[in-house]
């Protein structure tokens, strides 16, 4: 007779570099969900690769042969070589379910892990998915791609193969149900650590501000071309050029790709009103919003549900954001924050001179934004939603 809950799960991902912010969203997960595990008695282990840090991925230097693959890589052979990966890792996997015997496994999808879910169906183990991403956007534009390994890359297909799935956004997971109907799913945003993402200061307002100082503006970012940095840096200068008293504090690390997006904040008479601090780790990246006066997410992808605007509220900064309807659903507009139509990027700066010259405005939205962090979006409540998804899921195939 099977059990009518679960006593053992195994969370599988191939995340590895600890610069991307799906290594802060695996970790915040691990060591919450885990919490919550230990306080319900049930057995918790993660799979996954040894984290890279940054000056590791800055060091590598790409041979000519690197180069090679990844050029050939754009006629159809990436997906190939994803193949014979997932072929590879089913073996592997197989090999380690037989001797962890979970009740259930939990795996962050992307195109090299398909191979978990076919371990799972081979031992008729019950999985569950998380997307990040809709099928759309797993594969670059660069690359041309077979019909076939489109399809079977697709997060619809993944989700015909496994017994339940959740999205980060509404996007994500009603792309992946467009062909599933009646799969246990759900949405789940990402949250916050509030235990240490708190202010050290009252009021808003960073320790060294007095009337006289420089009102910071800031981001948290790994800098890439997507997150809409030039944006940022174009309305800072231009706020510059009209003589507001502002500071720019960006919170990251610079891949090689993204570092051109740098380039006008170089010249003399604008680098001494801007900070960059690197990488920093994730323990460290609270005091530096706290430094903050106004905290930004000029841009992300529609689906997305990004980590920094939960850290922003949590601190109690007012964020001017890109209006998506993710972003929505977490930021309320003129509320907790101010949001701005993608490509209006006079908004965008009117929206930060807005909040330059109303220290109180920014000190409402500030604290309504961290009480609806508080009541919505921890980490703890992720996990406790991911809970009760697996155990709908458990459930549905003991009755099953």
């Amino acid at each position: 007779m099977i059990p009518s809950t679960f006593s053992k799960c195994l969370y599988i991902h191939y995340q590895k570099f600890k610069s991307d912010g799906s290594n802060t969203h695996t970790q915040a997960f691990n060591e919450h969900f885990s919490q919550l595990c230990d306080d319900q008695g049930i057995a918790f282990k993660v799979v996954c690769p040894q984290q890279v840090l940054p000056e590791d991925e800055d060091a590598y230097t790409p041979s000519w042969f690197d180069e090679l693959k990844r050029s050939l890589s754009q006629f159809y052979l990436r997906d190939f070589k994803d193949l014979l990966i997932n072929i590879r890792r089913m073996l592997t996997e197989i090999r380690l379910l037989k001797a962890e015997q979970p009740d259930i496994v939990l795996t962050r999808y992307a195109s090299n892990s398909l191979s978990i879910i076919w371990a799972c169906r081979w031992l008729k183990i019950p999985v569950v998915l998380e997307f990040n991403s809709p099928s759309t956007e797993q594969t670059s534009s660069d690359y041309r791609q077979l019909t076939f390994f489109k399809k079977l890359y697709s997060n619809q297909h993944a989700l015909s193969l496994a017994n339940g799935a959740f999205g980060v956004s509404d996007a994500i997971i009603n792309d992946a149900m467009l062909t599933n109907k009646g799969k246990v799913t759900s949405t789940i945003a990402n949250g916050v650590d509030i235990t240490l993402f708190t202010p050290k200061n009252t009021g808003n307002q960073p320790e060294s501000s007095t009337e006289n100082a420089p009102i910071t503006i800031g981001f948290v970012g790994s800098f890439a071309p997507w997150h809409g940095l030039d944006i940022l840096i174009e309305a800072f200068i231009s706020l510059l050029e009209e003589g507001l008293d502002v500071h720019l504090l960006l919170v990251g690390f610079a891949k090689p790709e993204s570092r051109y997006l740098l380039s006008p904040l170089t010249s003399p008479n604008i680098a001494k009103h801007v900070t960059i601090t690197g990488y920093i780790e994730k323990e460290s990246v609270p005091q530096f919003i706290d430094k903050m006066d106004i905290a930004t997410l000029p841009n992300t992808e529609d689906y997305c549900s990004p980590l920094k605007l939960f850290e922003y509220m949590a601190m109690a900064k007012p964020t001017v954001s890109v209006s998506t309807a993710a972003v929505e659903d977490i930021l309320r507009p003129n509320e907790d924050g101010l949001v701005y139509q993608r490509g209006d990027n006079a908004q965008f700066k009117a929206h930060l001179k807005t909040l330059i010259t109303s220290r109180q405005l920014r000190e409402s939205l500030g604290q309504s934004a961290q009480t609806r962090v508080h009541e919505q979006f921890t980490w703890h409540k992720n996990a406790q939603n991911v809970m009760e998804l697996l155990e709908r899921v458990y459930q549905a195939k003991v009755d099953s």
